[in-house]
């Protein structure tokens, strides 16, 4: 005789999954506060709003920050005045301490605590107390239902439970008032726990980010070669009204940096490349300049800080580090002086990356504007912005192919333009040869004077939540490669004395049948 099956919502809560029930009872039948909560134990609604907080943490990587010492010039200069103040009307200038930054991050922190609760609390029922005690009903209406087993059936419950603990599996069993049992196992609960501790990651990942936000700092310095820099940081300084509560009592950072010695290191392109080698009849002055590349840049440095003092050659990702606060080598910036000889005179002038100069018939050097050249000047020496970091002027010590050759005297690198026409060339002066240029009525020559200031930028770094990050992160991978990998079983069962009602499922790295192939091993070896 054909089982009966059940209809309306009891088919539901049979098909469907308890949390899918929940679901569908929330988006029918729940209030505000019942809607809110749901939304953050919503995984798309968590998705969308990790997806917009990462879309801002990469416009505030892409736009330098107040933070990092940013200044209005430095804006004007980079995007103009006009895109200057919408960024800055739109938070984009200082995106960590917008309203909406902060609403999105309360709101991923708030649902990851909510979502890995419900996680942690649905994972403890499963292990203390799972749902088993289901009619023969749950078995045969499922979309994809269970197997009934008429041959090989145990003469007890207890007895298929204990073949089952010996194959490995945690088992619960639950006697009905009318003979018969329920039966629910698992193995490789372990990939359940992992779950737990892949949510409660997430949420280590966030304190520290948070930690790091209320009590850590960061910035840019430059220091010359030779010189001194003191950076002097309050907490409280470019941060959101509560954290300034916050850290109000906060003592002041202070440090000085000390620059003993900065050296750029260049080295020889030994094979030039294409480009190079096209450039050798129609520009020779600019492929001679792009045959030295930067090797490398140290900083002898040394950092004073409350009492302490930490002295080290910083290198790129090789940072000085004290008190917590990092300081990397990011950059540098290097200028060169053009010595300027008119009938005999002779004065050295410093120039800069993307400036224009001409000299005027007083003798001297003159910066100009692009529309400002005098009709009467010599030609327009044009320095030209720099390209990847690299500088105009370059000068250090010299290598080649790795080994020590000696030292690149300053070499400079100009685009000359004539005052009343548009054809132009280029010139790599250095400091023992001399330029002739045109001055109606006068001697004039340039070369590249021996002074060159060179400057190193270092960015300091405080962030005491970066362990706890790191931490969670070392975690959250841990939970990802369990619950991927390892192989979680299911098996519901109920046994009554002629005939064994079984219902498997399998996640991760397990066989969706491998419950199966053990209740039927089971019954083989009876």
């Amino acid at each position: 005789m054909e089982e009966p099956r059940p209809t309306g919502i009891e088919k539901e809560q049979i098909e469907a999954s308890e949390e899918e029930v929940y679901h569908a009872r929330v988006r029918e039948e729940a209030g505000l506060w019942e809607l809110f909560v749901y939304l953050l134990n919503s995984l798309p609604t968590a998705i969308i709003a990790i997806l917009i907080l990462a879309l801002l943490a990469a416009i505030g990587t892409l736009i330098p920050q107040e933070s990092m010492g940013v200044t209005h010039a430095d804006y004007v200069a980079k995007f103009g005045e006009r895109k200057y103040h919408l960024l800055k009307s739109l938070g984009f200038t200082n995106i960590y301490n917008t309203v909406y930054f902060n609403i999105v991050f309360l709101w991923v922190a708030v649902s990851s605590i909510v979502c890995s609760v419900s996680r942690l609390r649905r994972t403890l029922r499963l292990w203390l107390r799972p749902t088993h005690g289901y009619s023969h009903r749950f078995f045969t209406a499922r979309r994809e239902p269970g197997r009934l087993y008429r041959e090989g059936i145990p003469d007890s419950p207890e007895e298929l439970q204990e073949q089952l603990k010996r194959a490995g599996f945690r088992t619960h069993l639950l006697r009905d008032a009318d003979g018969s049992a329920s039966i629910y196992a698992d193995r490789g609960f372990i990939r359940k726990w992992a779950s737990v501790v892949f949510h409660f990651a997430f949420i280590l990942i966030l304190v520290g980010g948070v930690i790091g936000r209320v009590f850590g700092f960061e910035g840019m310095v430059a220091v010359p070669d030779g010189g001194t820099s003191t950076v002097t940081v309050r907490l409280a300084d470019n941060k959101a009204p509560l954290v300034r509560w916050l850290v109000a009592g906060v003592h002041p950072f202070h440090y000085e940096l000390n620059l003993r010695k900065f050296d750029i290191e260049y080295d020889q392109h030994l094979q030039p490349s294409e480009y190079l080698t096209g450039l050798a009849a129609s520009e020779p002055a600019l492929r001679e300049y792009l045959r030295y590349y930067v090797k490398d840049y140290v900083s002898d440095l040394t950092v004073r800080s409350h009492g302490n003092e930490r002295r080290k050659l910083v290198k790129v990702n090789h940072p000085l580090k004290i008190g917590g606060t990092s300081f990397y080598q990011t950059s540098y910036v290097q200028e060169g002086y053009l010595l300027v000889s008119c009938d005999g005179s002779e004065a050295a002038y410093p120039v800069r990356a993307g400036a224009a100069y001409q000299v005027w018939r007083d003798g001297r050097l003159h910066e100009i504007s692009e529309f400002g050249p005098s009709p009467t000047g010599s030609e327009i020496l044009y320095h030209p912005q720099t390209q990847g970091g690299t500088f105009p002027v370059k000068a250090g010590p010299l290598y080649r192919a790795g080994v020590r050759e000696g030292e690149l005297k300053p070499i400079g690198l100009f685009e000359i333009l004539p005052a009343d026409s548009t054809n132009s060339r280029y010139e790599l002066l250095n400091t023992t040869d001399w330029l002739q240029l045109h001055l109606p009525g006068h001697k004039l020559r340039v070369r590249m004077a021996s002074r060159v200031d060179s400057t190193s930028v270092f960015q300091y770094r405080h962030d005491p939540g970066v362990g706890v990050v790191f931490f969670g992160w070392i975690v959250l991978i841990i939970g990802i490669v369990l619950t991927m990998y390892v192989p979680f079983v299911q098996v519901h069962l109920r046994w009554e004395p002629e005939v064994l009602y079984c219902f498997s499922r399998a996640f991760g790295a397990a066989d969706k049948f491998s419950g199966y192939r053990v209740i039927e091993k089971c019954l083989a070896n009876r």
